[in-house]
């Protein structure tokens, strides 16, 4: 078998990896490239032909792991697309949103393409290993649980001879809502991300915290704090946080309105609900005890564009205190472009950052604090004041990483290191090859293809 990187083997974004096998190809993923990763992107074409895809993996509904995927269909892709049941649940609202707002299509071409994407979704459960006959029943695979947001997975991947594992993007320990990263089966291969490598998180254990700081802040400046969040898991997250703090404070913090711009986050609120079996021991048990984690009465919800437009006038105009929470997570689109423009130049701003931002995009530069930036060809002063709030990655650090790769026994004998930039690649490299000198370990920064052989044990 062989693996072929035809995305985030340099980068974060993009992620699209093909495993060649006797029977046929499988494609893991097919994202967006961003920011500075779009130098990356094929100038042309994916780096395959669609048509010789025998079916798809999705490991998450991440725009930089589905986003290239109706281009990909579009293209001659037939195949099914197999996913955990959240994944299929969440997947028809992500696509539905690229091709309104990315790719710009009509409603009937939009339809179309929606409904030949969603017949071709096959939806698994976690643990349940299938045989698609696409590669004549010699290949199993099985999702198993990420923690990374609802319905991720990681991928493991076998033959008779040979297995691999593909770890999509690894949730962080004592992440709100979702279980911990599940313990992988052994495999030959571990193809595993790297975006924190080098790096480790801050204590998540007192977040909540200093998030209640950053509302007093609110409160005290009279001014809005702009939170820009994915609108699939960090949203929730940020939301079910919420609800705890004013669950224990006193009265007058019940009047702060916390705003969610953004009619995707909300849809994908809703799915969150619907898949409560799938939240974590300790949201079931706040649900025992009539308390709604993603819905409190001081929850305000905008979808409309008028309802939009209507909000971010008041708090321009209005000394009033708000939480807005908006997409997206990087600034690099949806409605957290309009807020930045019309309120980074007041001192009364803040703006919080809960999550990474990629080189070159808009959220890197004002996280740098660099003034004025340019938002859509406008330049925009930045007397707001920039902070990040650490431990809200959705993503494992570096410790949370290692402990993945250590607990499968016996280890791989082979750790591909991808989805990460070149220098974290490398220091998570490092570190591996420190605490396991026995196990192969390669870039896909230095290598876009991988030959997996046979194990010398033939097991």
């Amino acid at each position: 078998m062989k693996i072929i990187h035809h995305g985030a083997a340099k980068g974060v974004t993009g992620s699209c990896h093909q495993l060649e096998t006797p029977w046929g190809s499988v494609l893991i993923d097919c994202g967006l490239f961003q920011g500075q990763d779009k130098k990356y992107q094929p100038r042309s074409g994916f780096g395959f032909s669609p048509k010789d895809i025998s079916l798809m993996v999705l490991t998450h509904v991440h725009i930089d792991h589905v986003g290239r995927l109706p281009e990909l269909v579009a293209s001659g892709f037939d195949g099914p697309i197999y996913c955990t049941h959240a994944t299929a649940a969440l997947l028809p609202e992500v696509i539905d949103d690229a091709l309104r707002v990315g790719i710009k299509l009509g409603y009937a071409s939009r339809e179309s393409l929606l409904e030949k994407i969603e017949a071709q979704v096959v939806a698994v459960d976690y643990g349940q290993e299938c045989s698609p006959a696409e590669l004549a029943n010699n290949v199993s695979i099985v999702f198993r649980v990420a923690g990374h947001i609802l319905g991720s997975a990681f991928v493991e991947v076998r033959t008779a001879q040979s297995s691999v594992l593909f770890s999509g993007d690894l949730g962080a320990k004592n992440t709100p809502l979702l279980p911990d990263v599940a313990m992988p089966g052994h495999c030959d291969v571990m193809v595993v991300e790297s975006t924190y490598g080098g790096r480790n998180h801050e204590d998540r254990s007192n977040r909540i915290e200093r998030l209640k700081r950053a509302v007093d802040r609110s409160l005290q400046n009279k001014g809005t704090t702009i939170i820009p969040a994915f609108s699939i898991g960090r949203t929730q997250e940020l939301l079910y946080e919420f609800e705890q703090i004013f669950a224990q404070r006193d009265p007058s913090w019940k009047r702060l309105p916390i705003i969610v711009d953004s009619p995707l986050a909300v849809r994908f609120t809703k799915i969150y609900e619907q898949f409560k079996v799938l939240w974590d021991s300790e949201a079931k048990h706040i649900t025992r005890n009539q308390r709604h984690p993603l819905s409190f009465h001081n929850l305000v919800c905008i979808n409309e564009i008028k309802d939009h437009v209507q909000i971010l006038n008041r708090l321009k105009q209005r000394e009033e205190s708000a939480i807005v929470i908006a997409a997206g997570g990087m600034c690099e689109g949806g409605r957290v472009i309009d807020f930045l423009r019309e309120l980074l130049p007041l001192e009364s701003t803040d703006v919080l950052f809960v999550g990474y931002q990629a080189e070159g995009t808009l959220g890197r530069a004002i996280l740098s604090g660099q003034s004025p930036v340019t938002i859509d060809e406008e330049s925009v002063e930045v007397s707001a004041q920039v902070s990040a709030l650490g431990g809200y990655s959705a993503h494992a650090d570096e410790d949370g990483l290692m402990e993945f790769v250590l607990s499968m026994e016996p280890p791989p004998r082979h750790v591909r290191i991808i989805h990460g930039e070149p220098q974290a690649q490398g220091d998570f490299a490092r570190r591996i090859r420190r605490e396991l000198p026995n196990v192969e370990v390669s870039l896909a920064a230095q290598q876009h293809e991988l030959e997996i052989g046979t194990p010398a044990n033939g097991s």
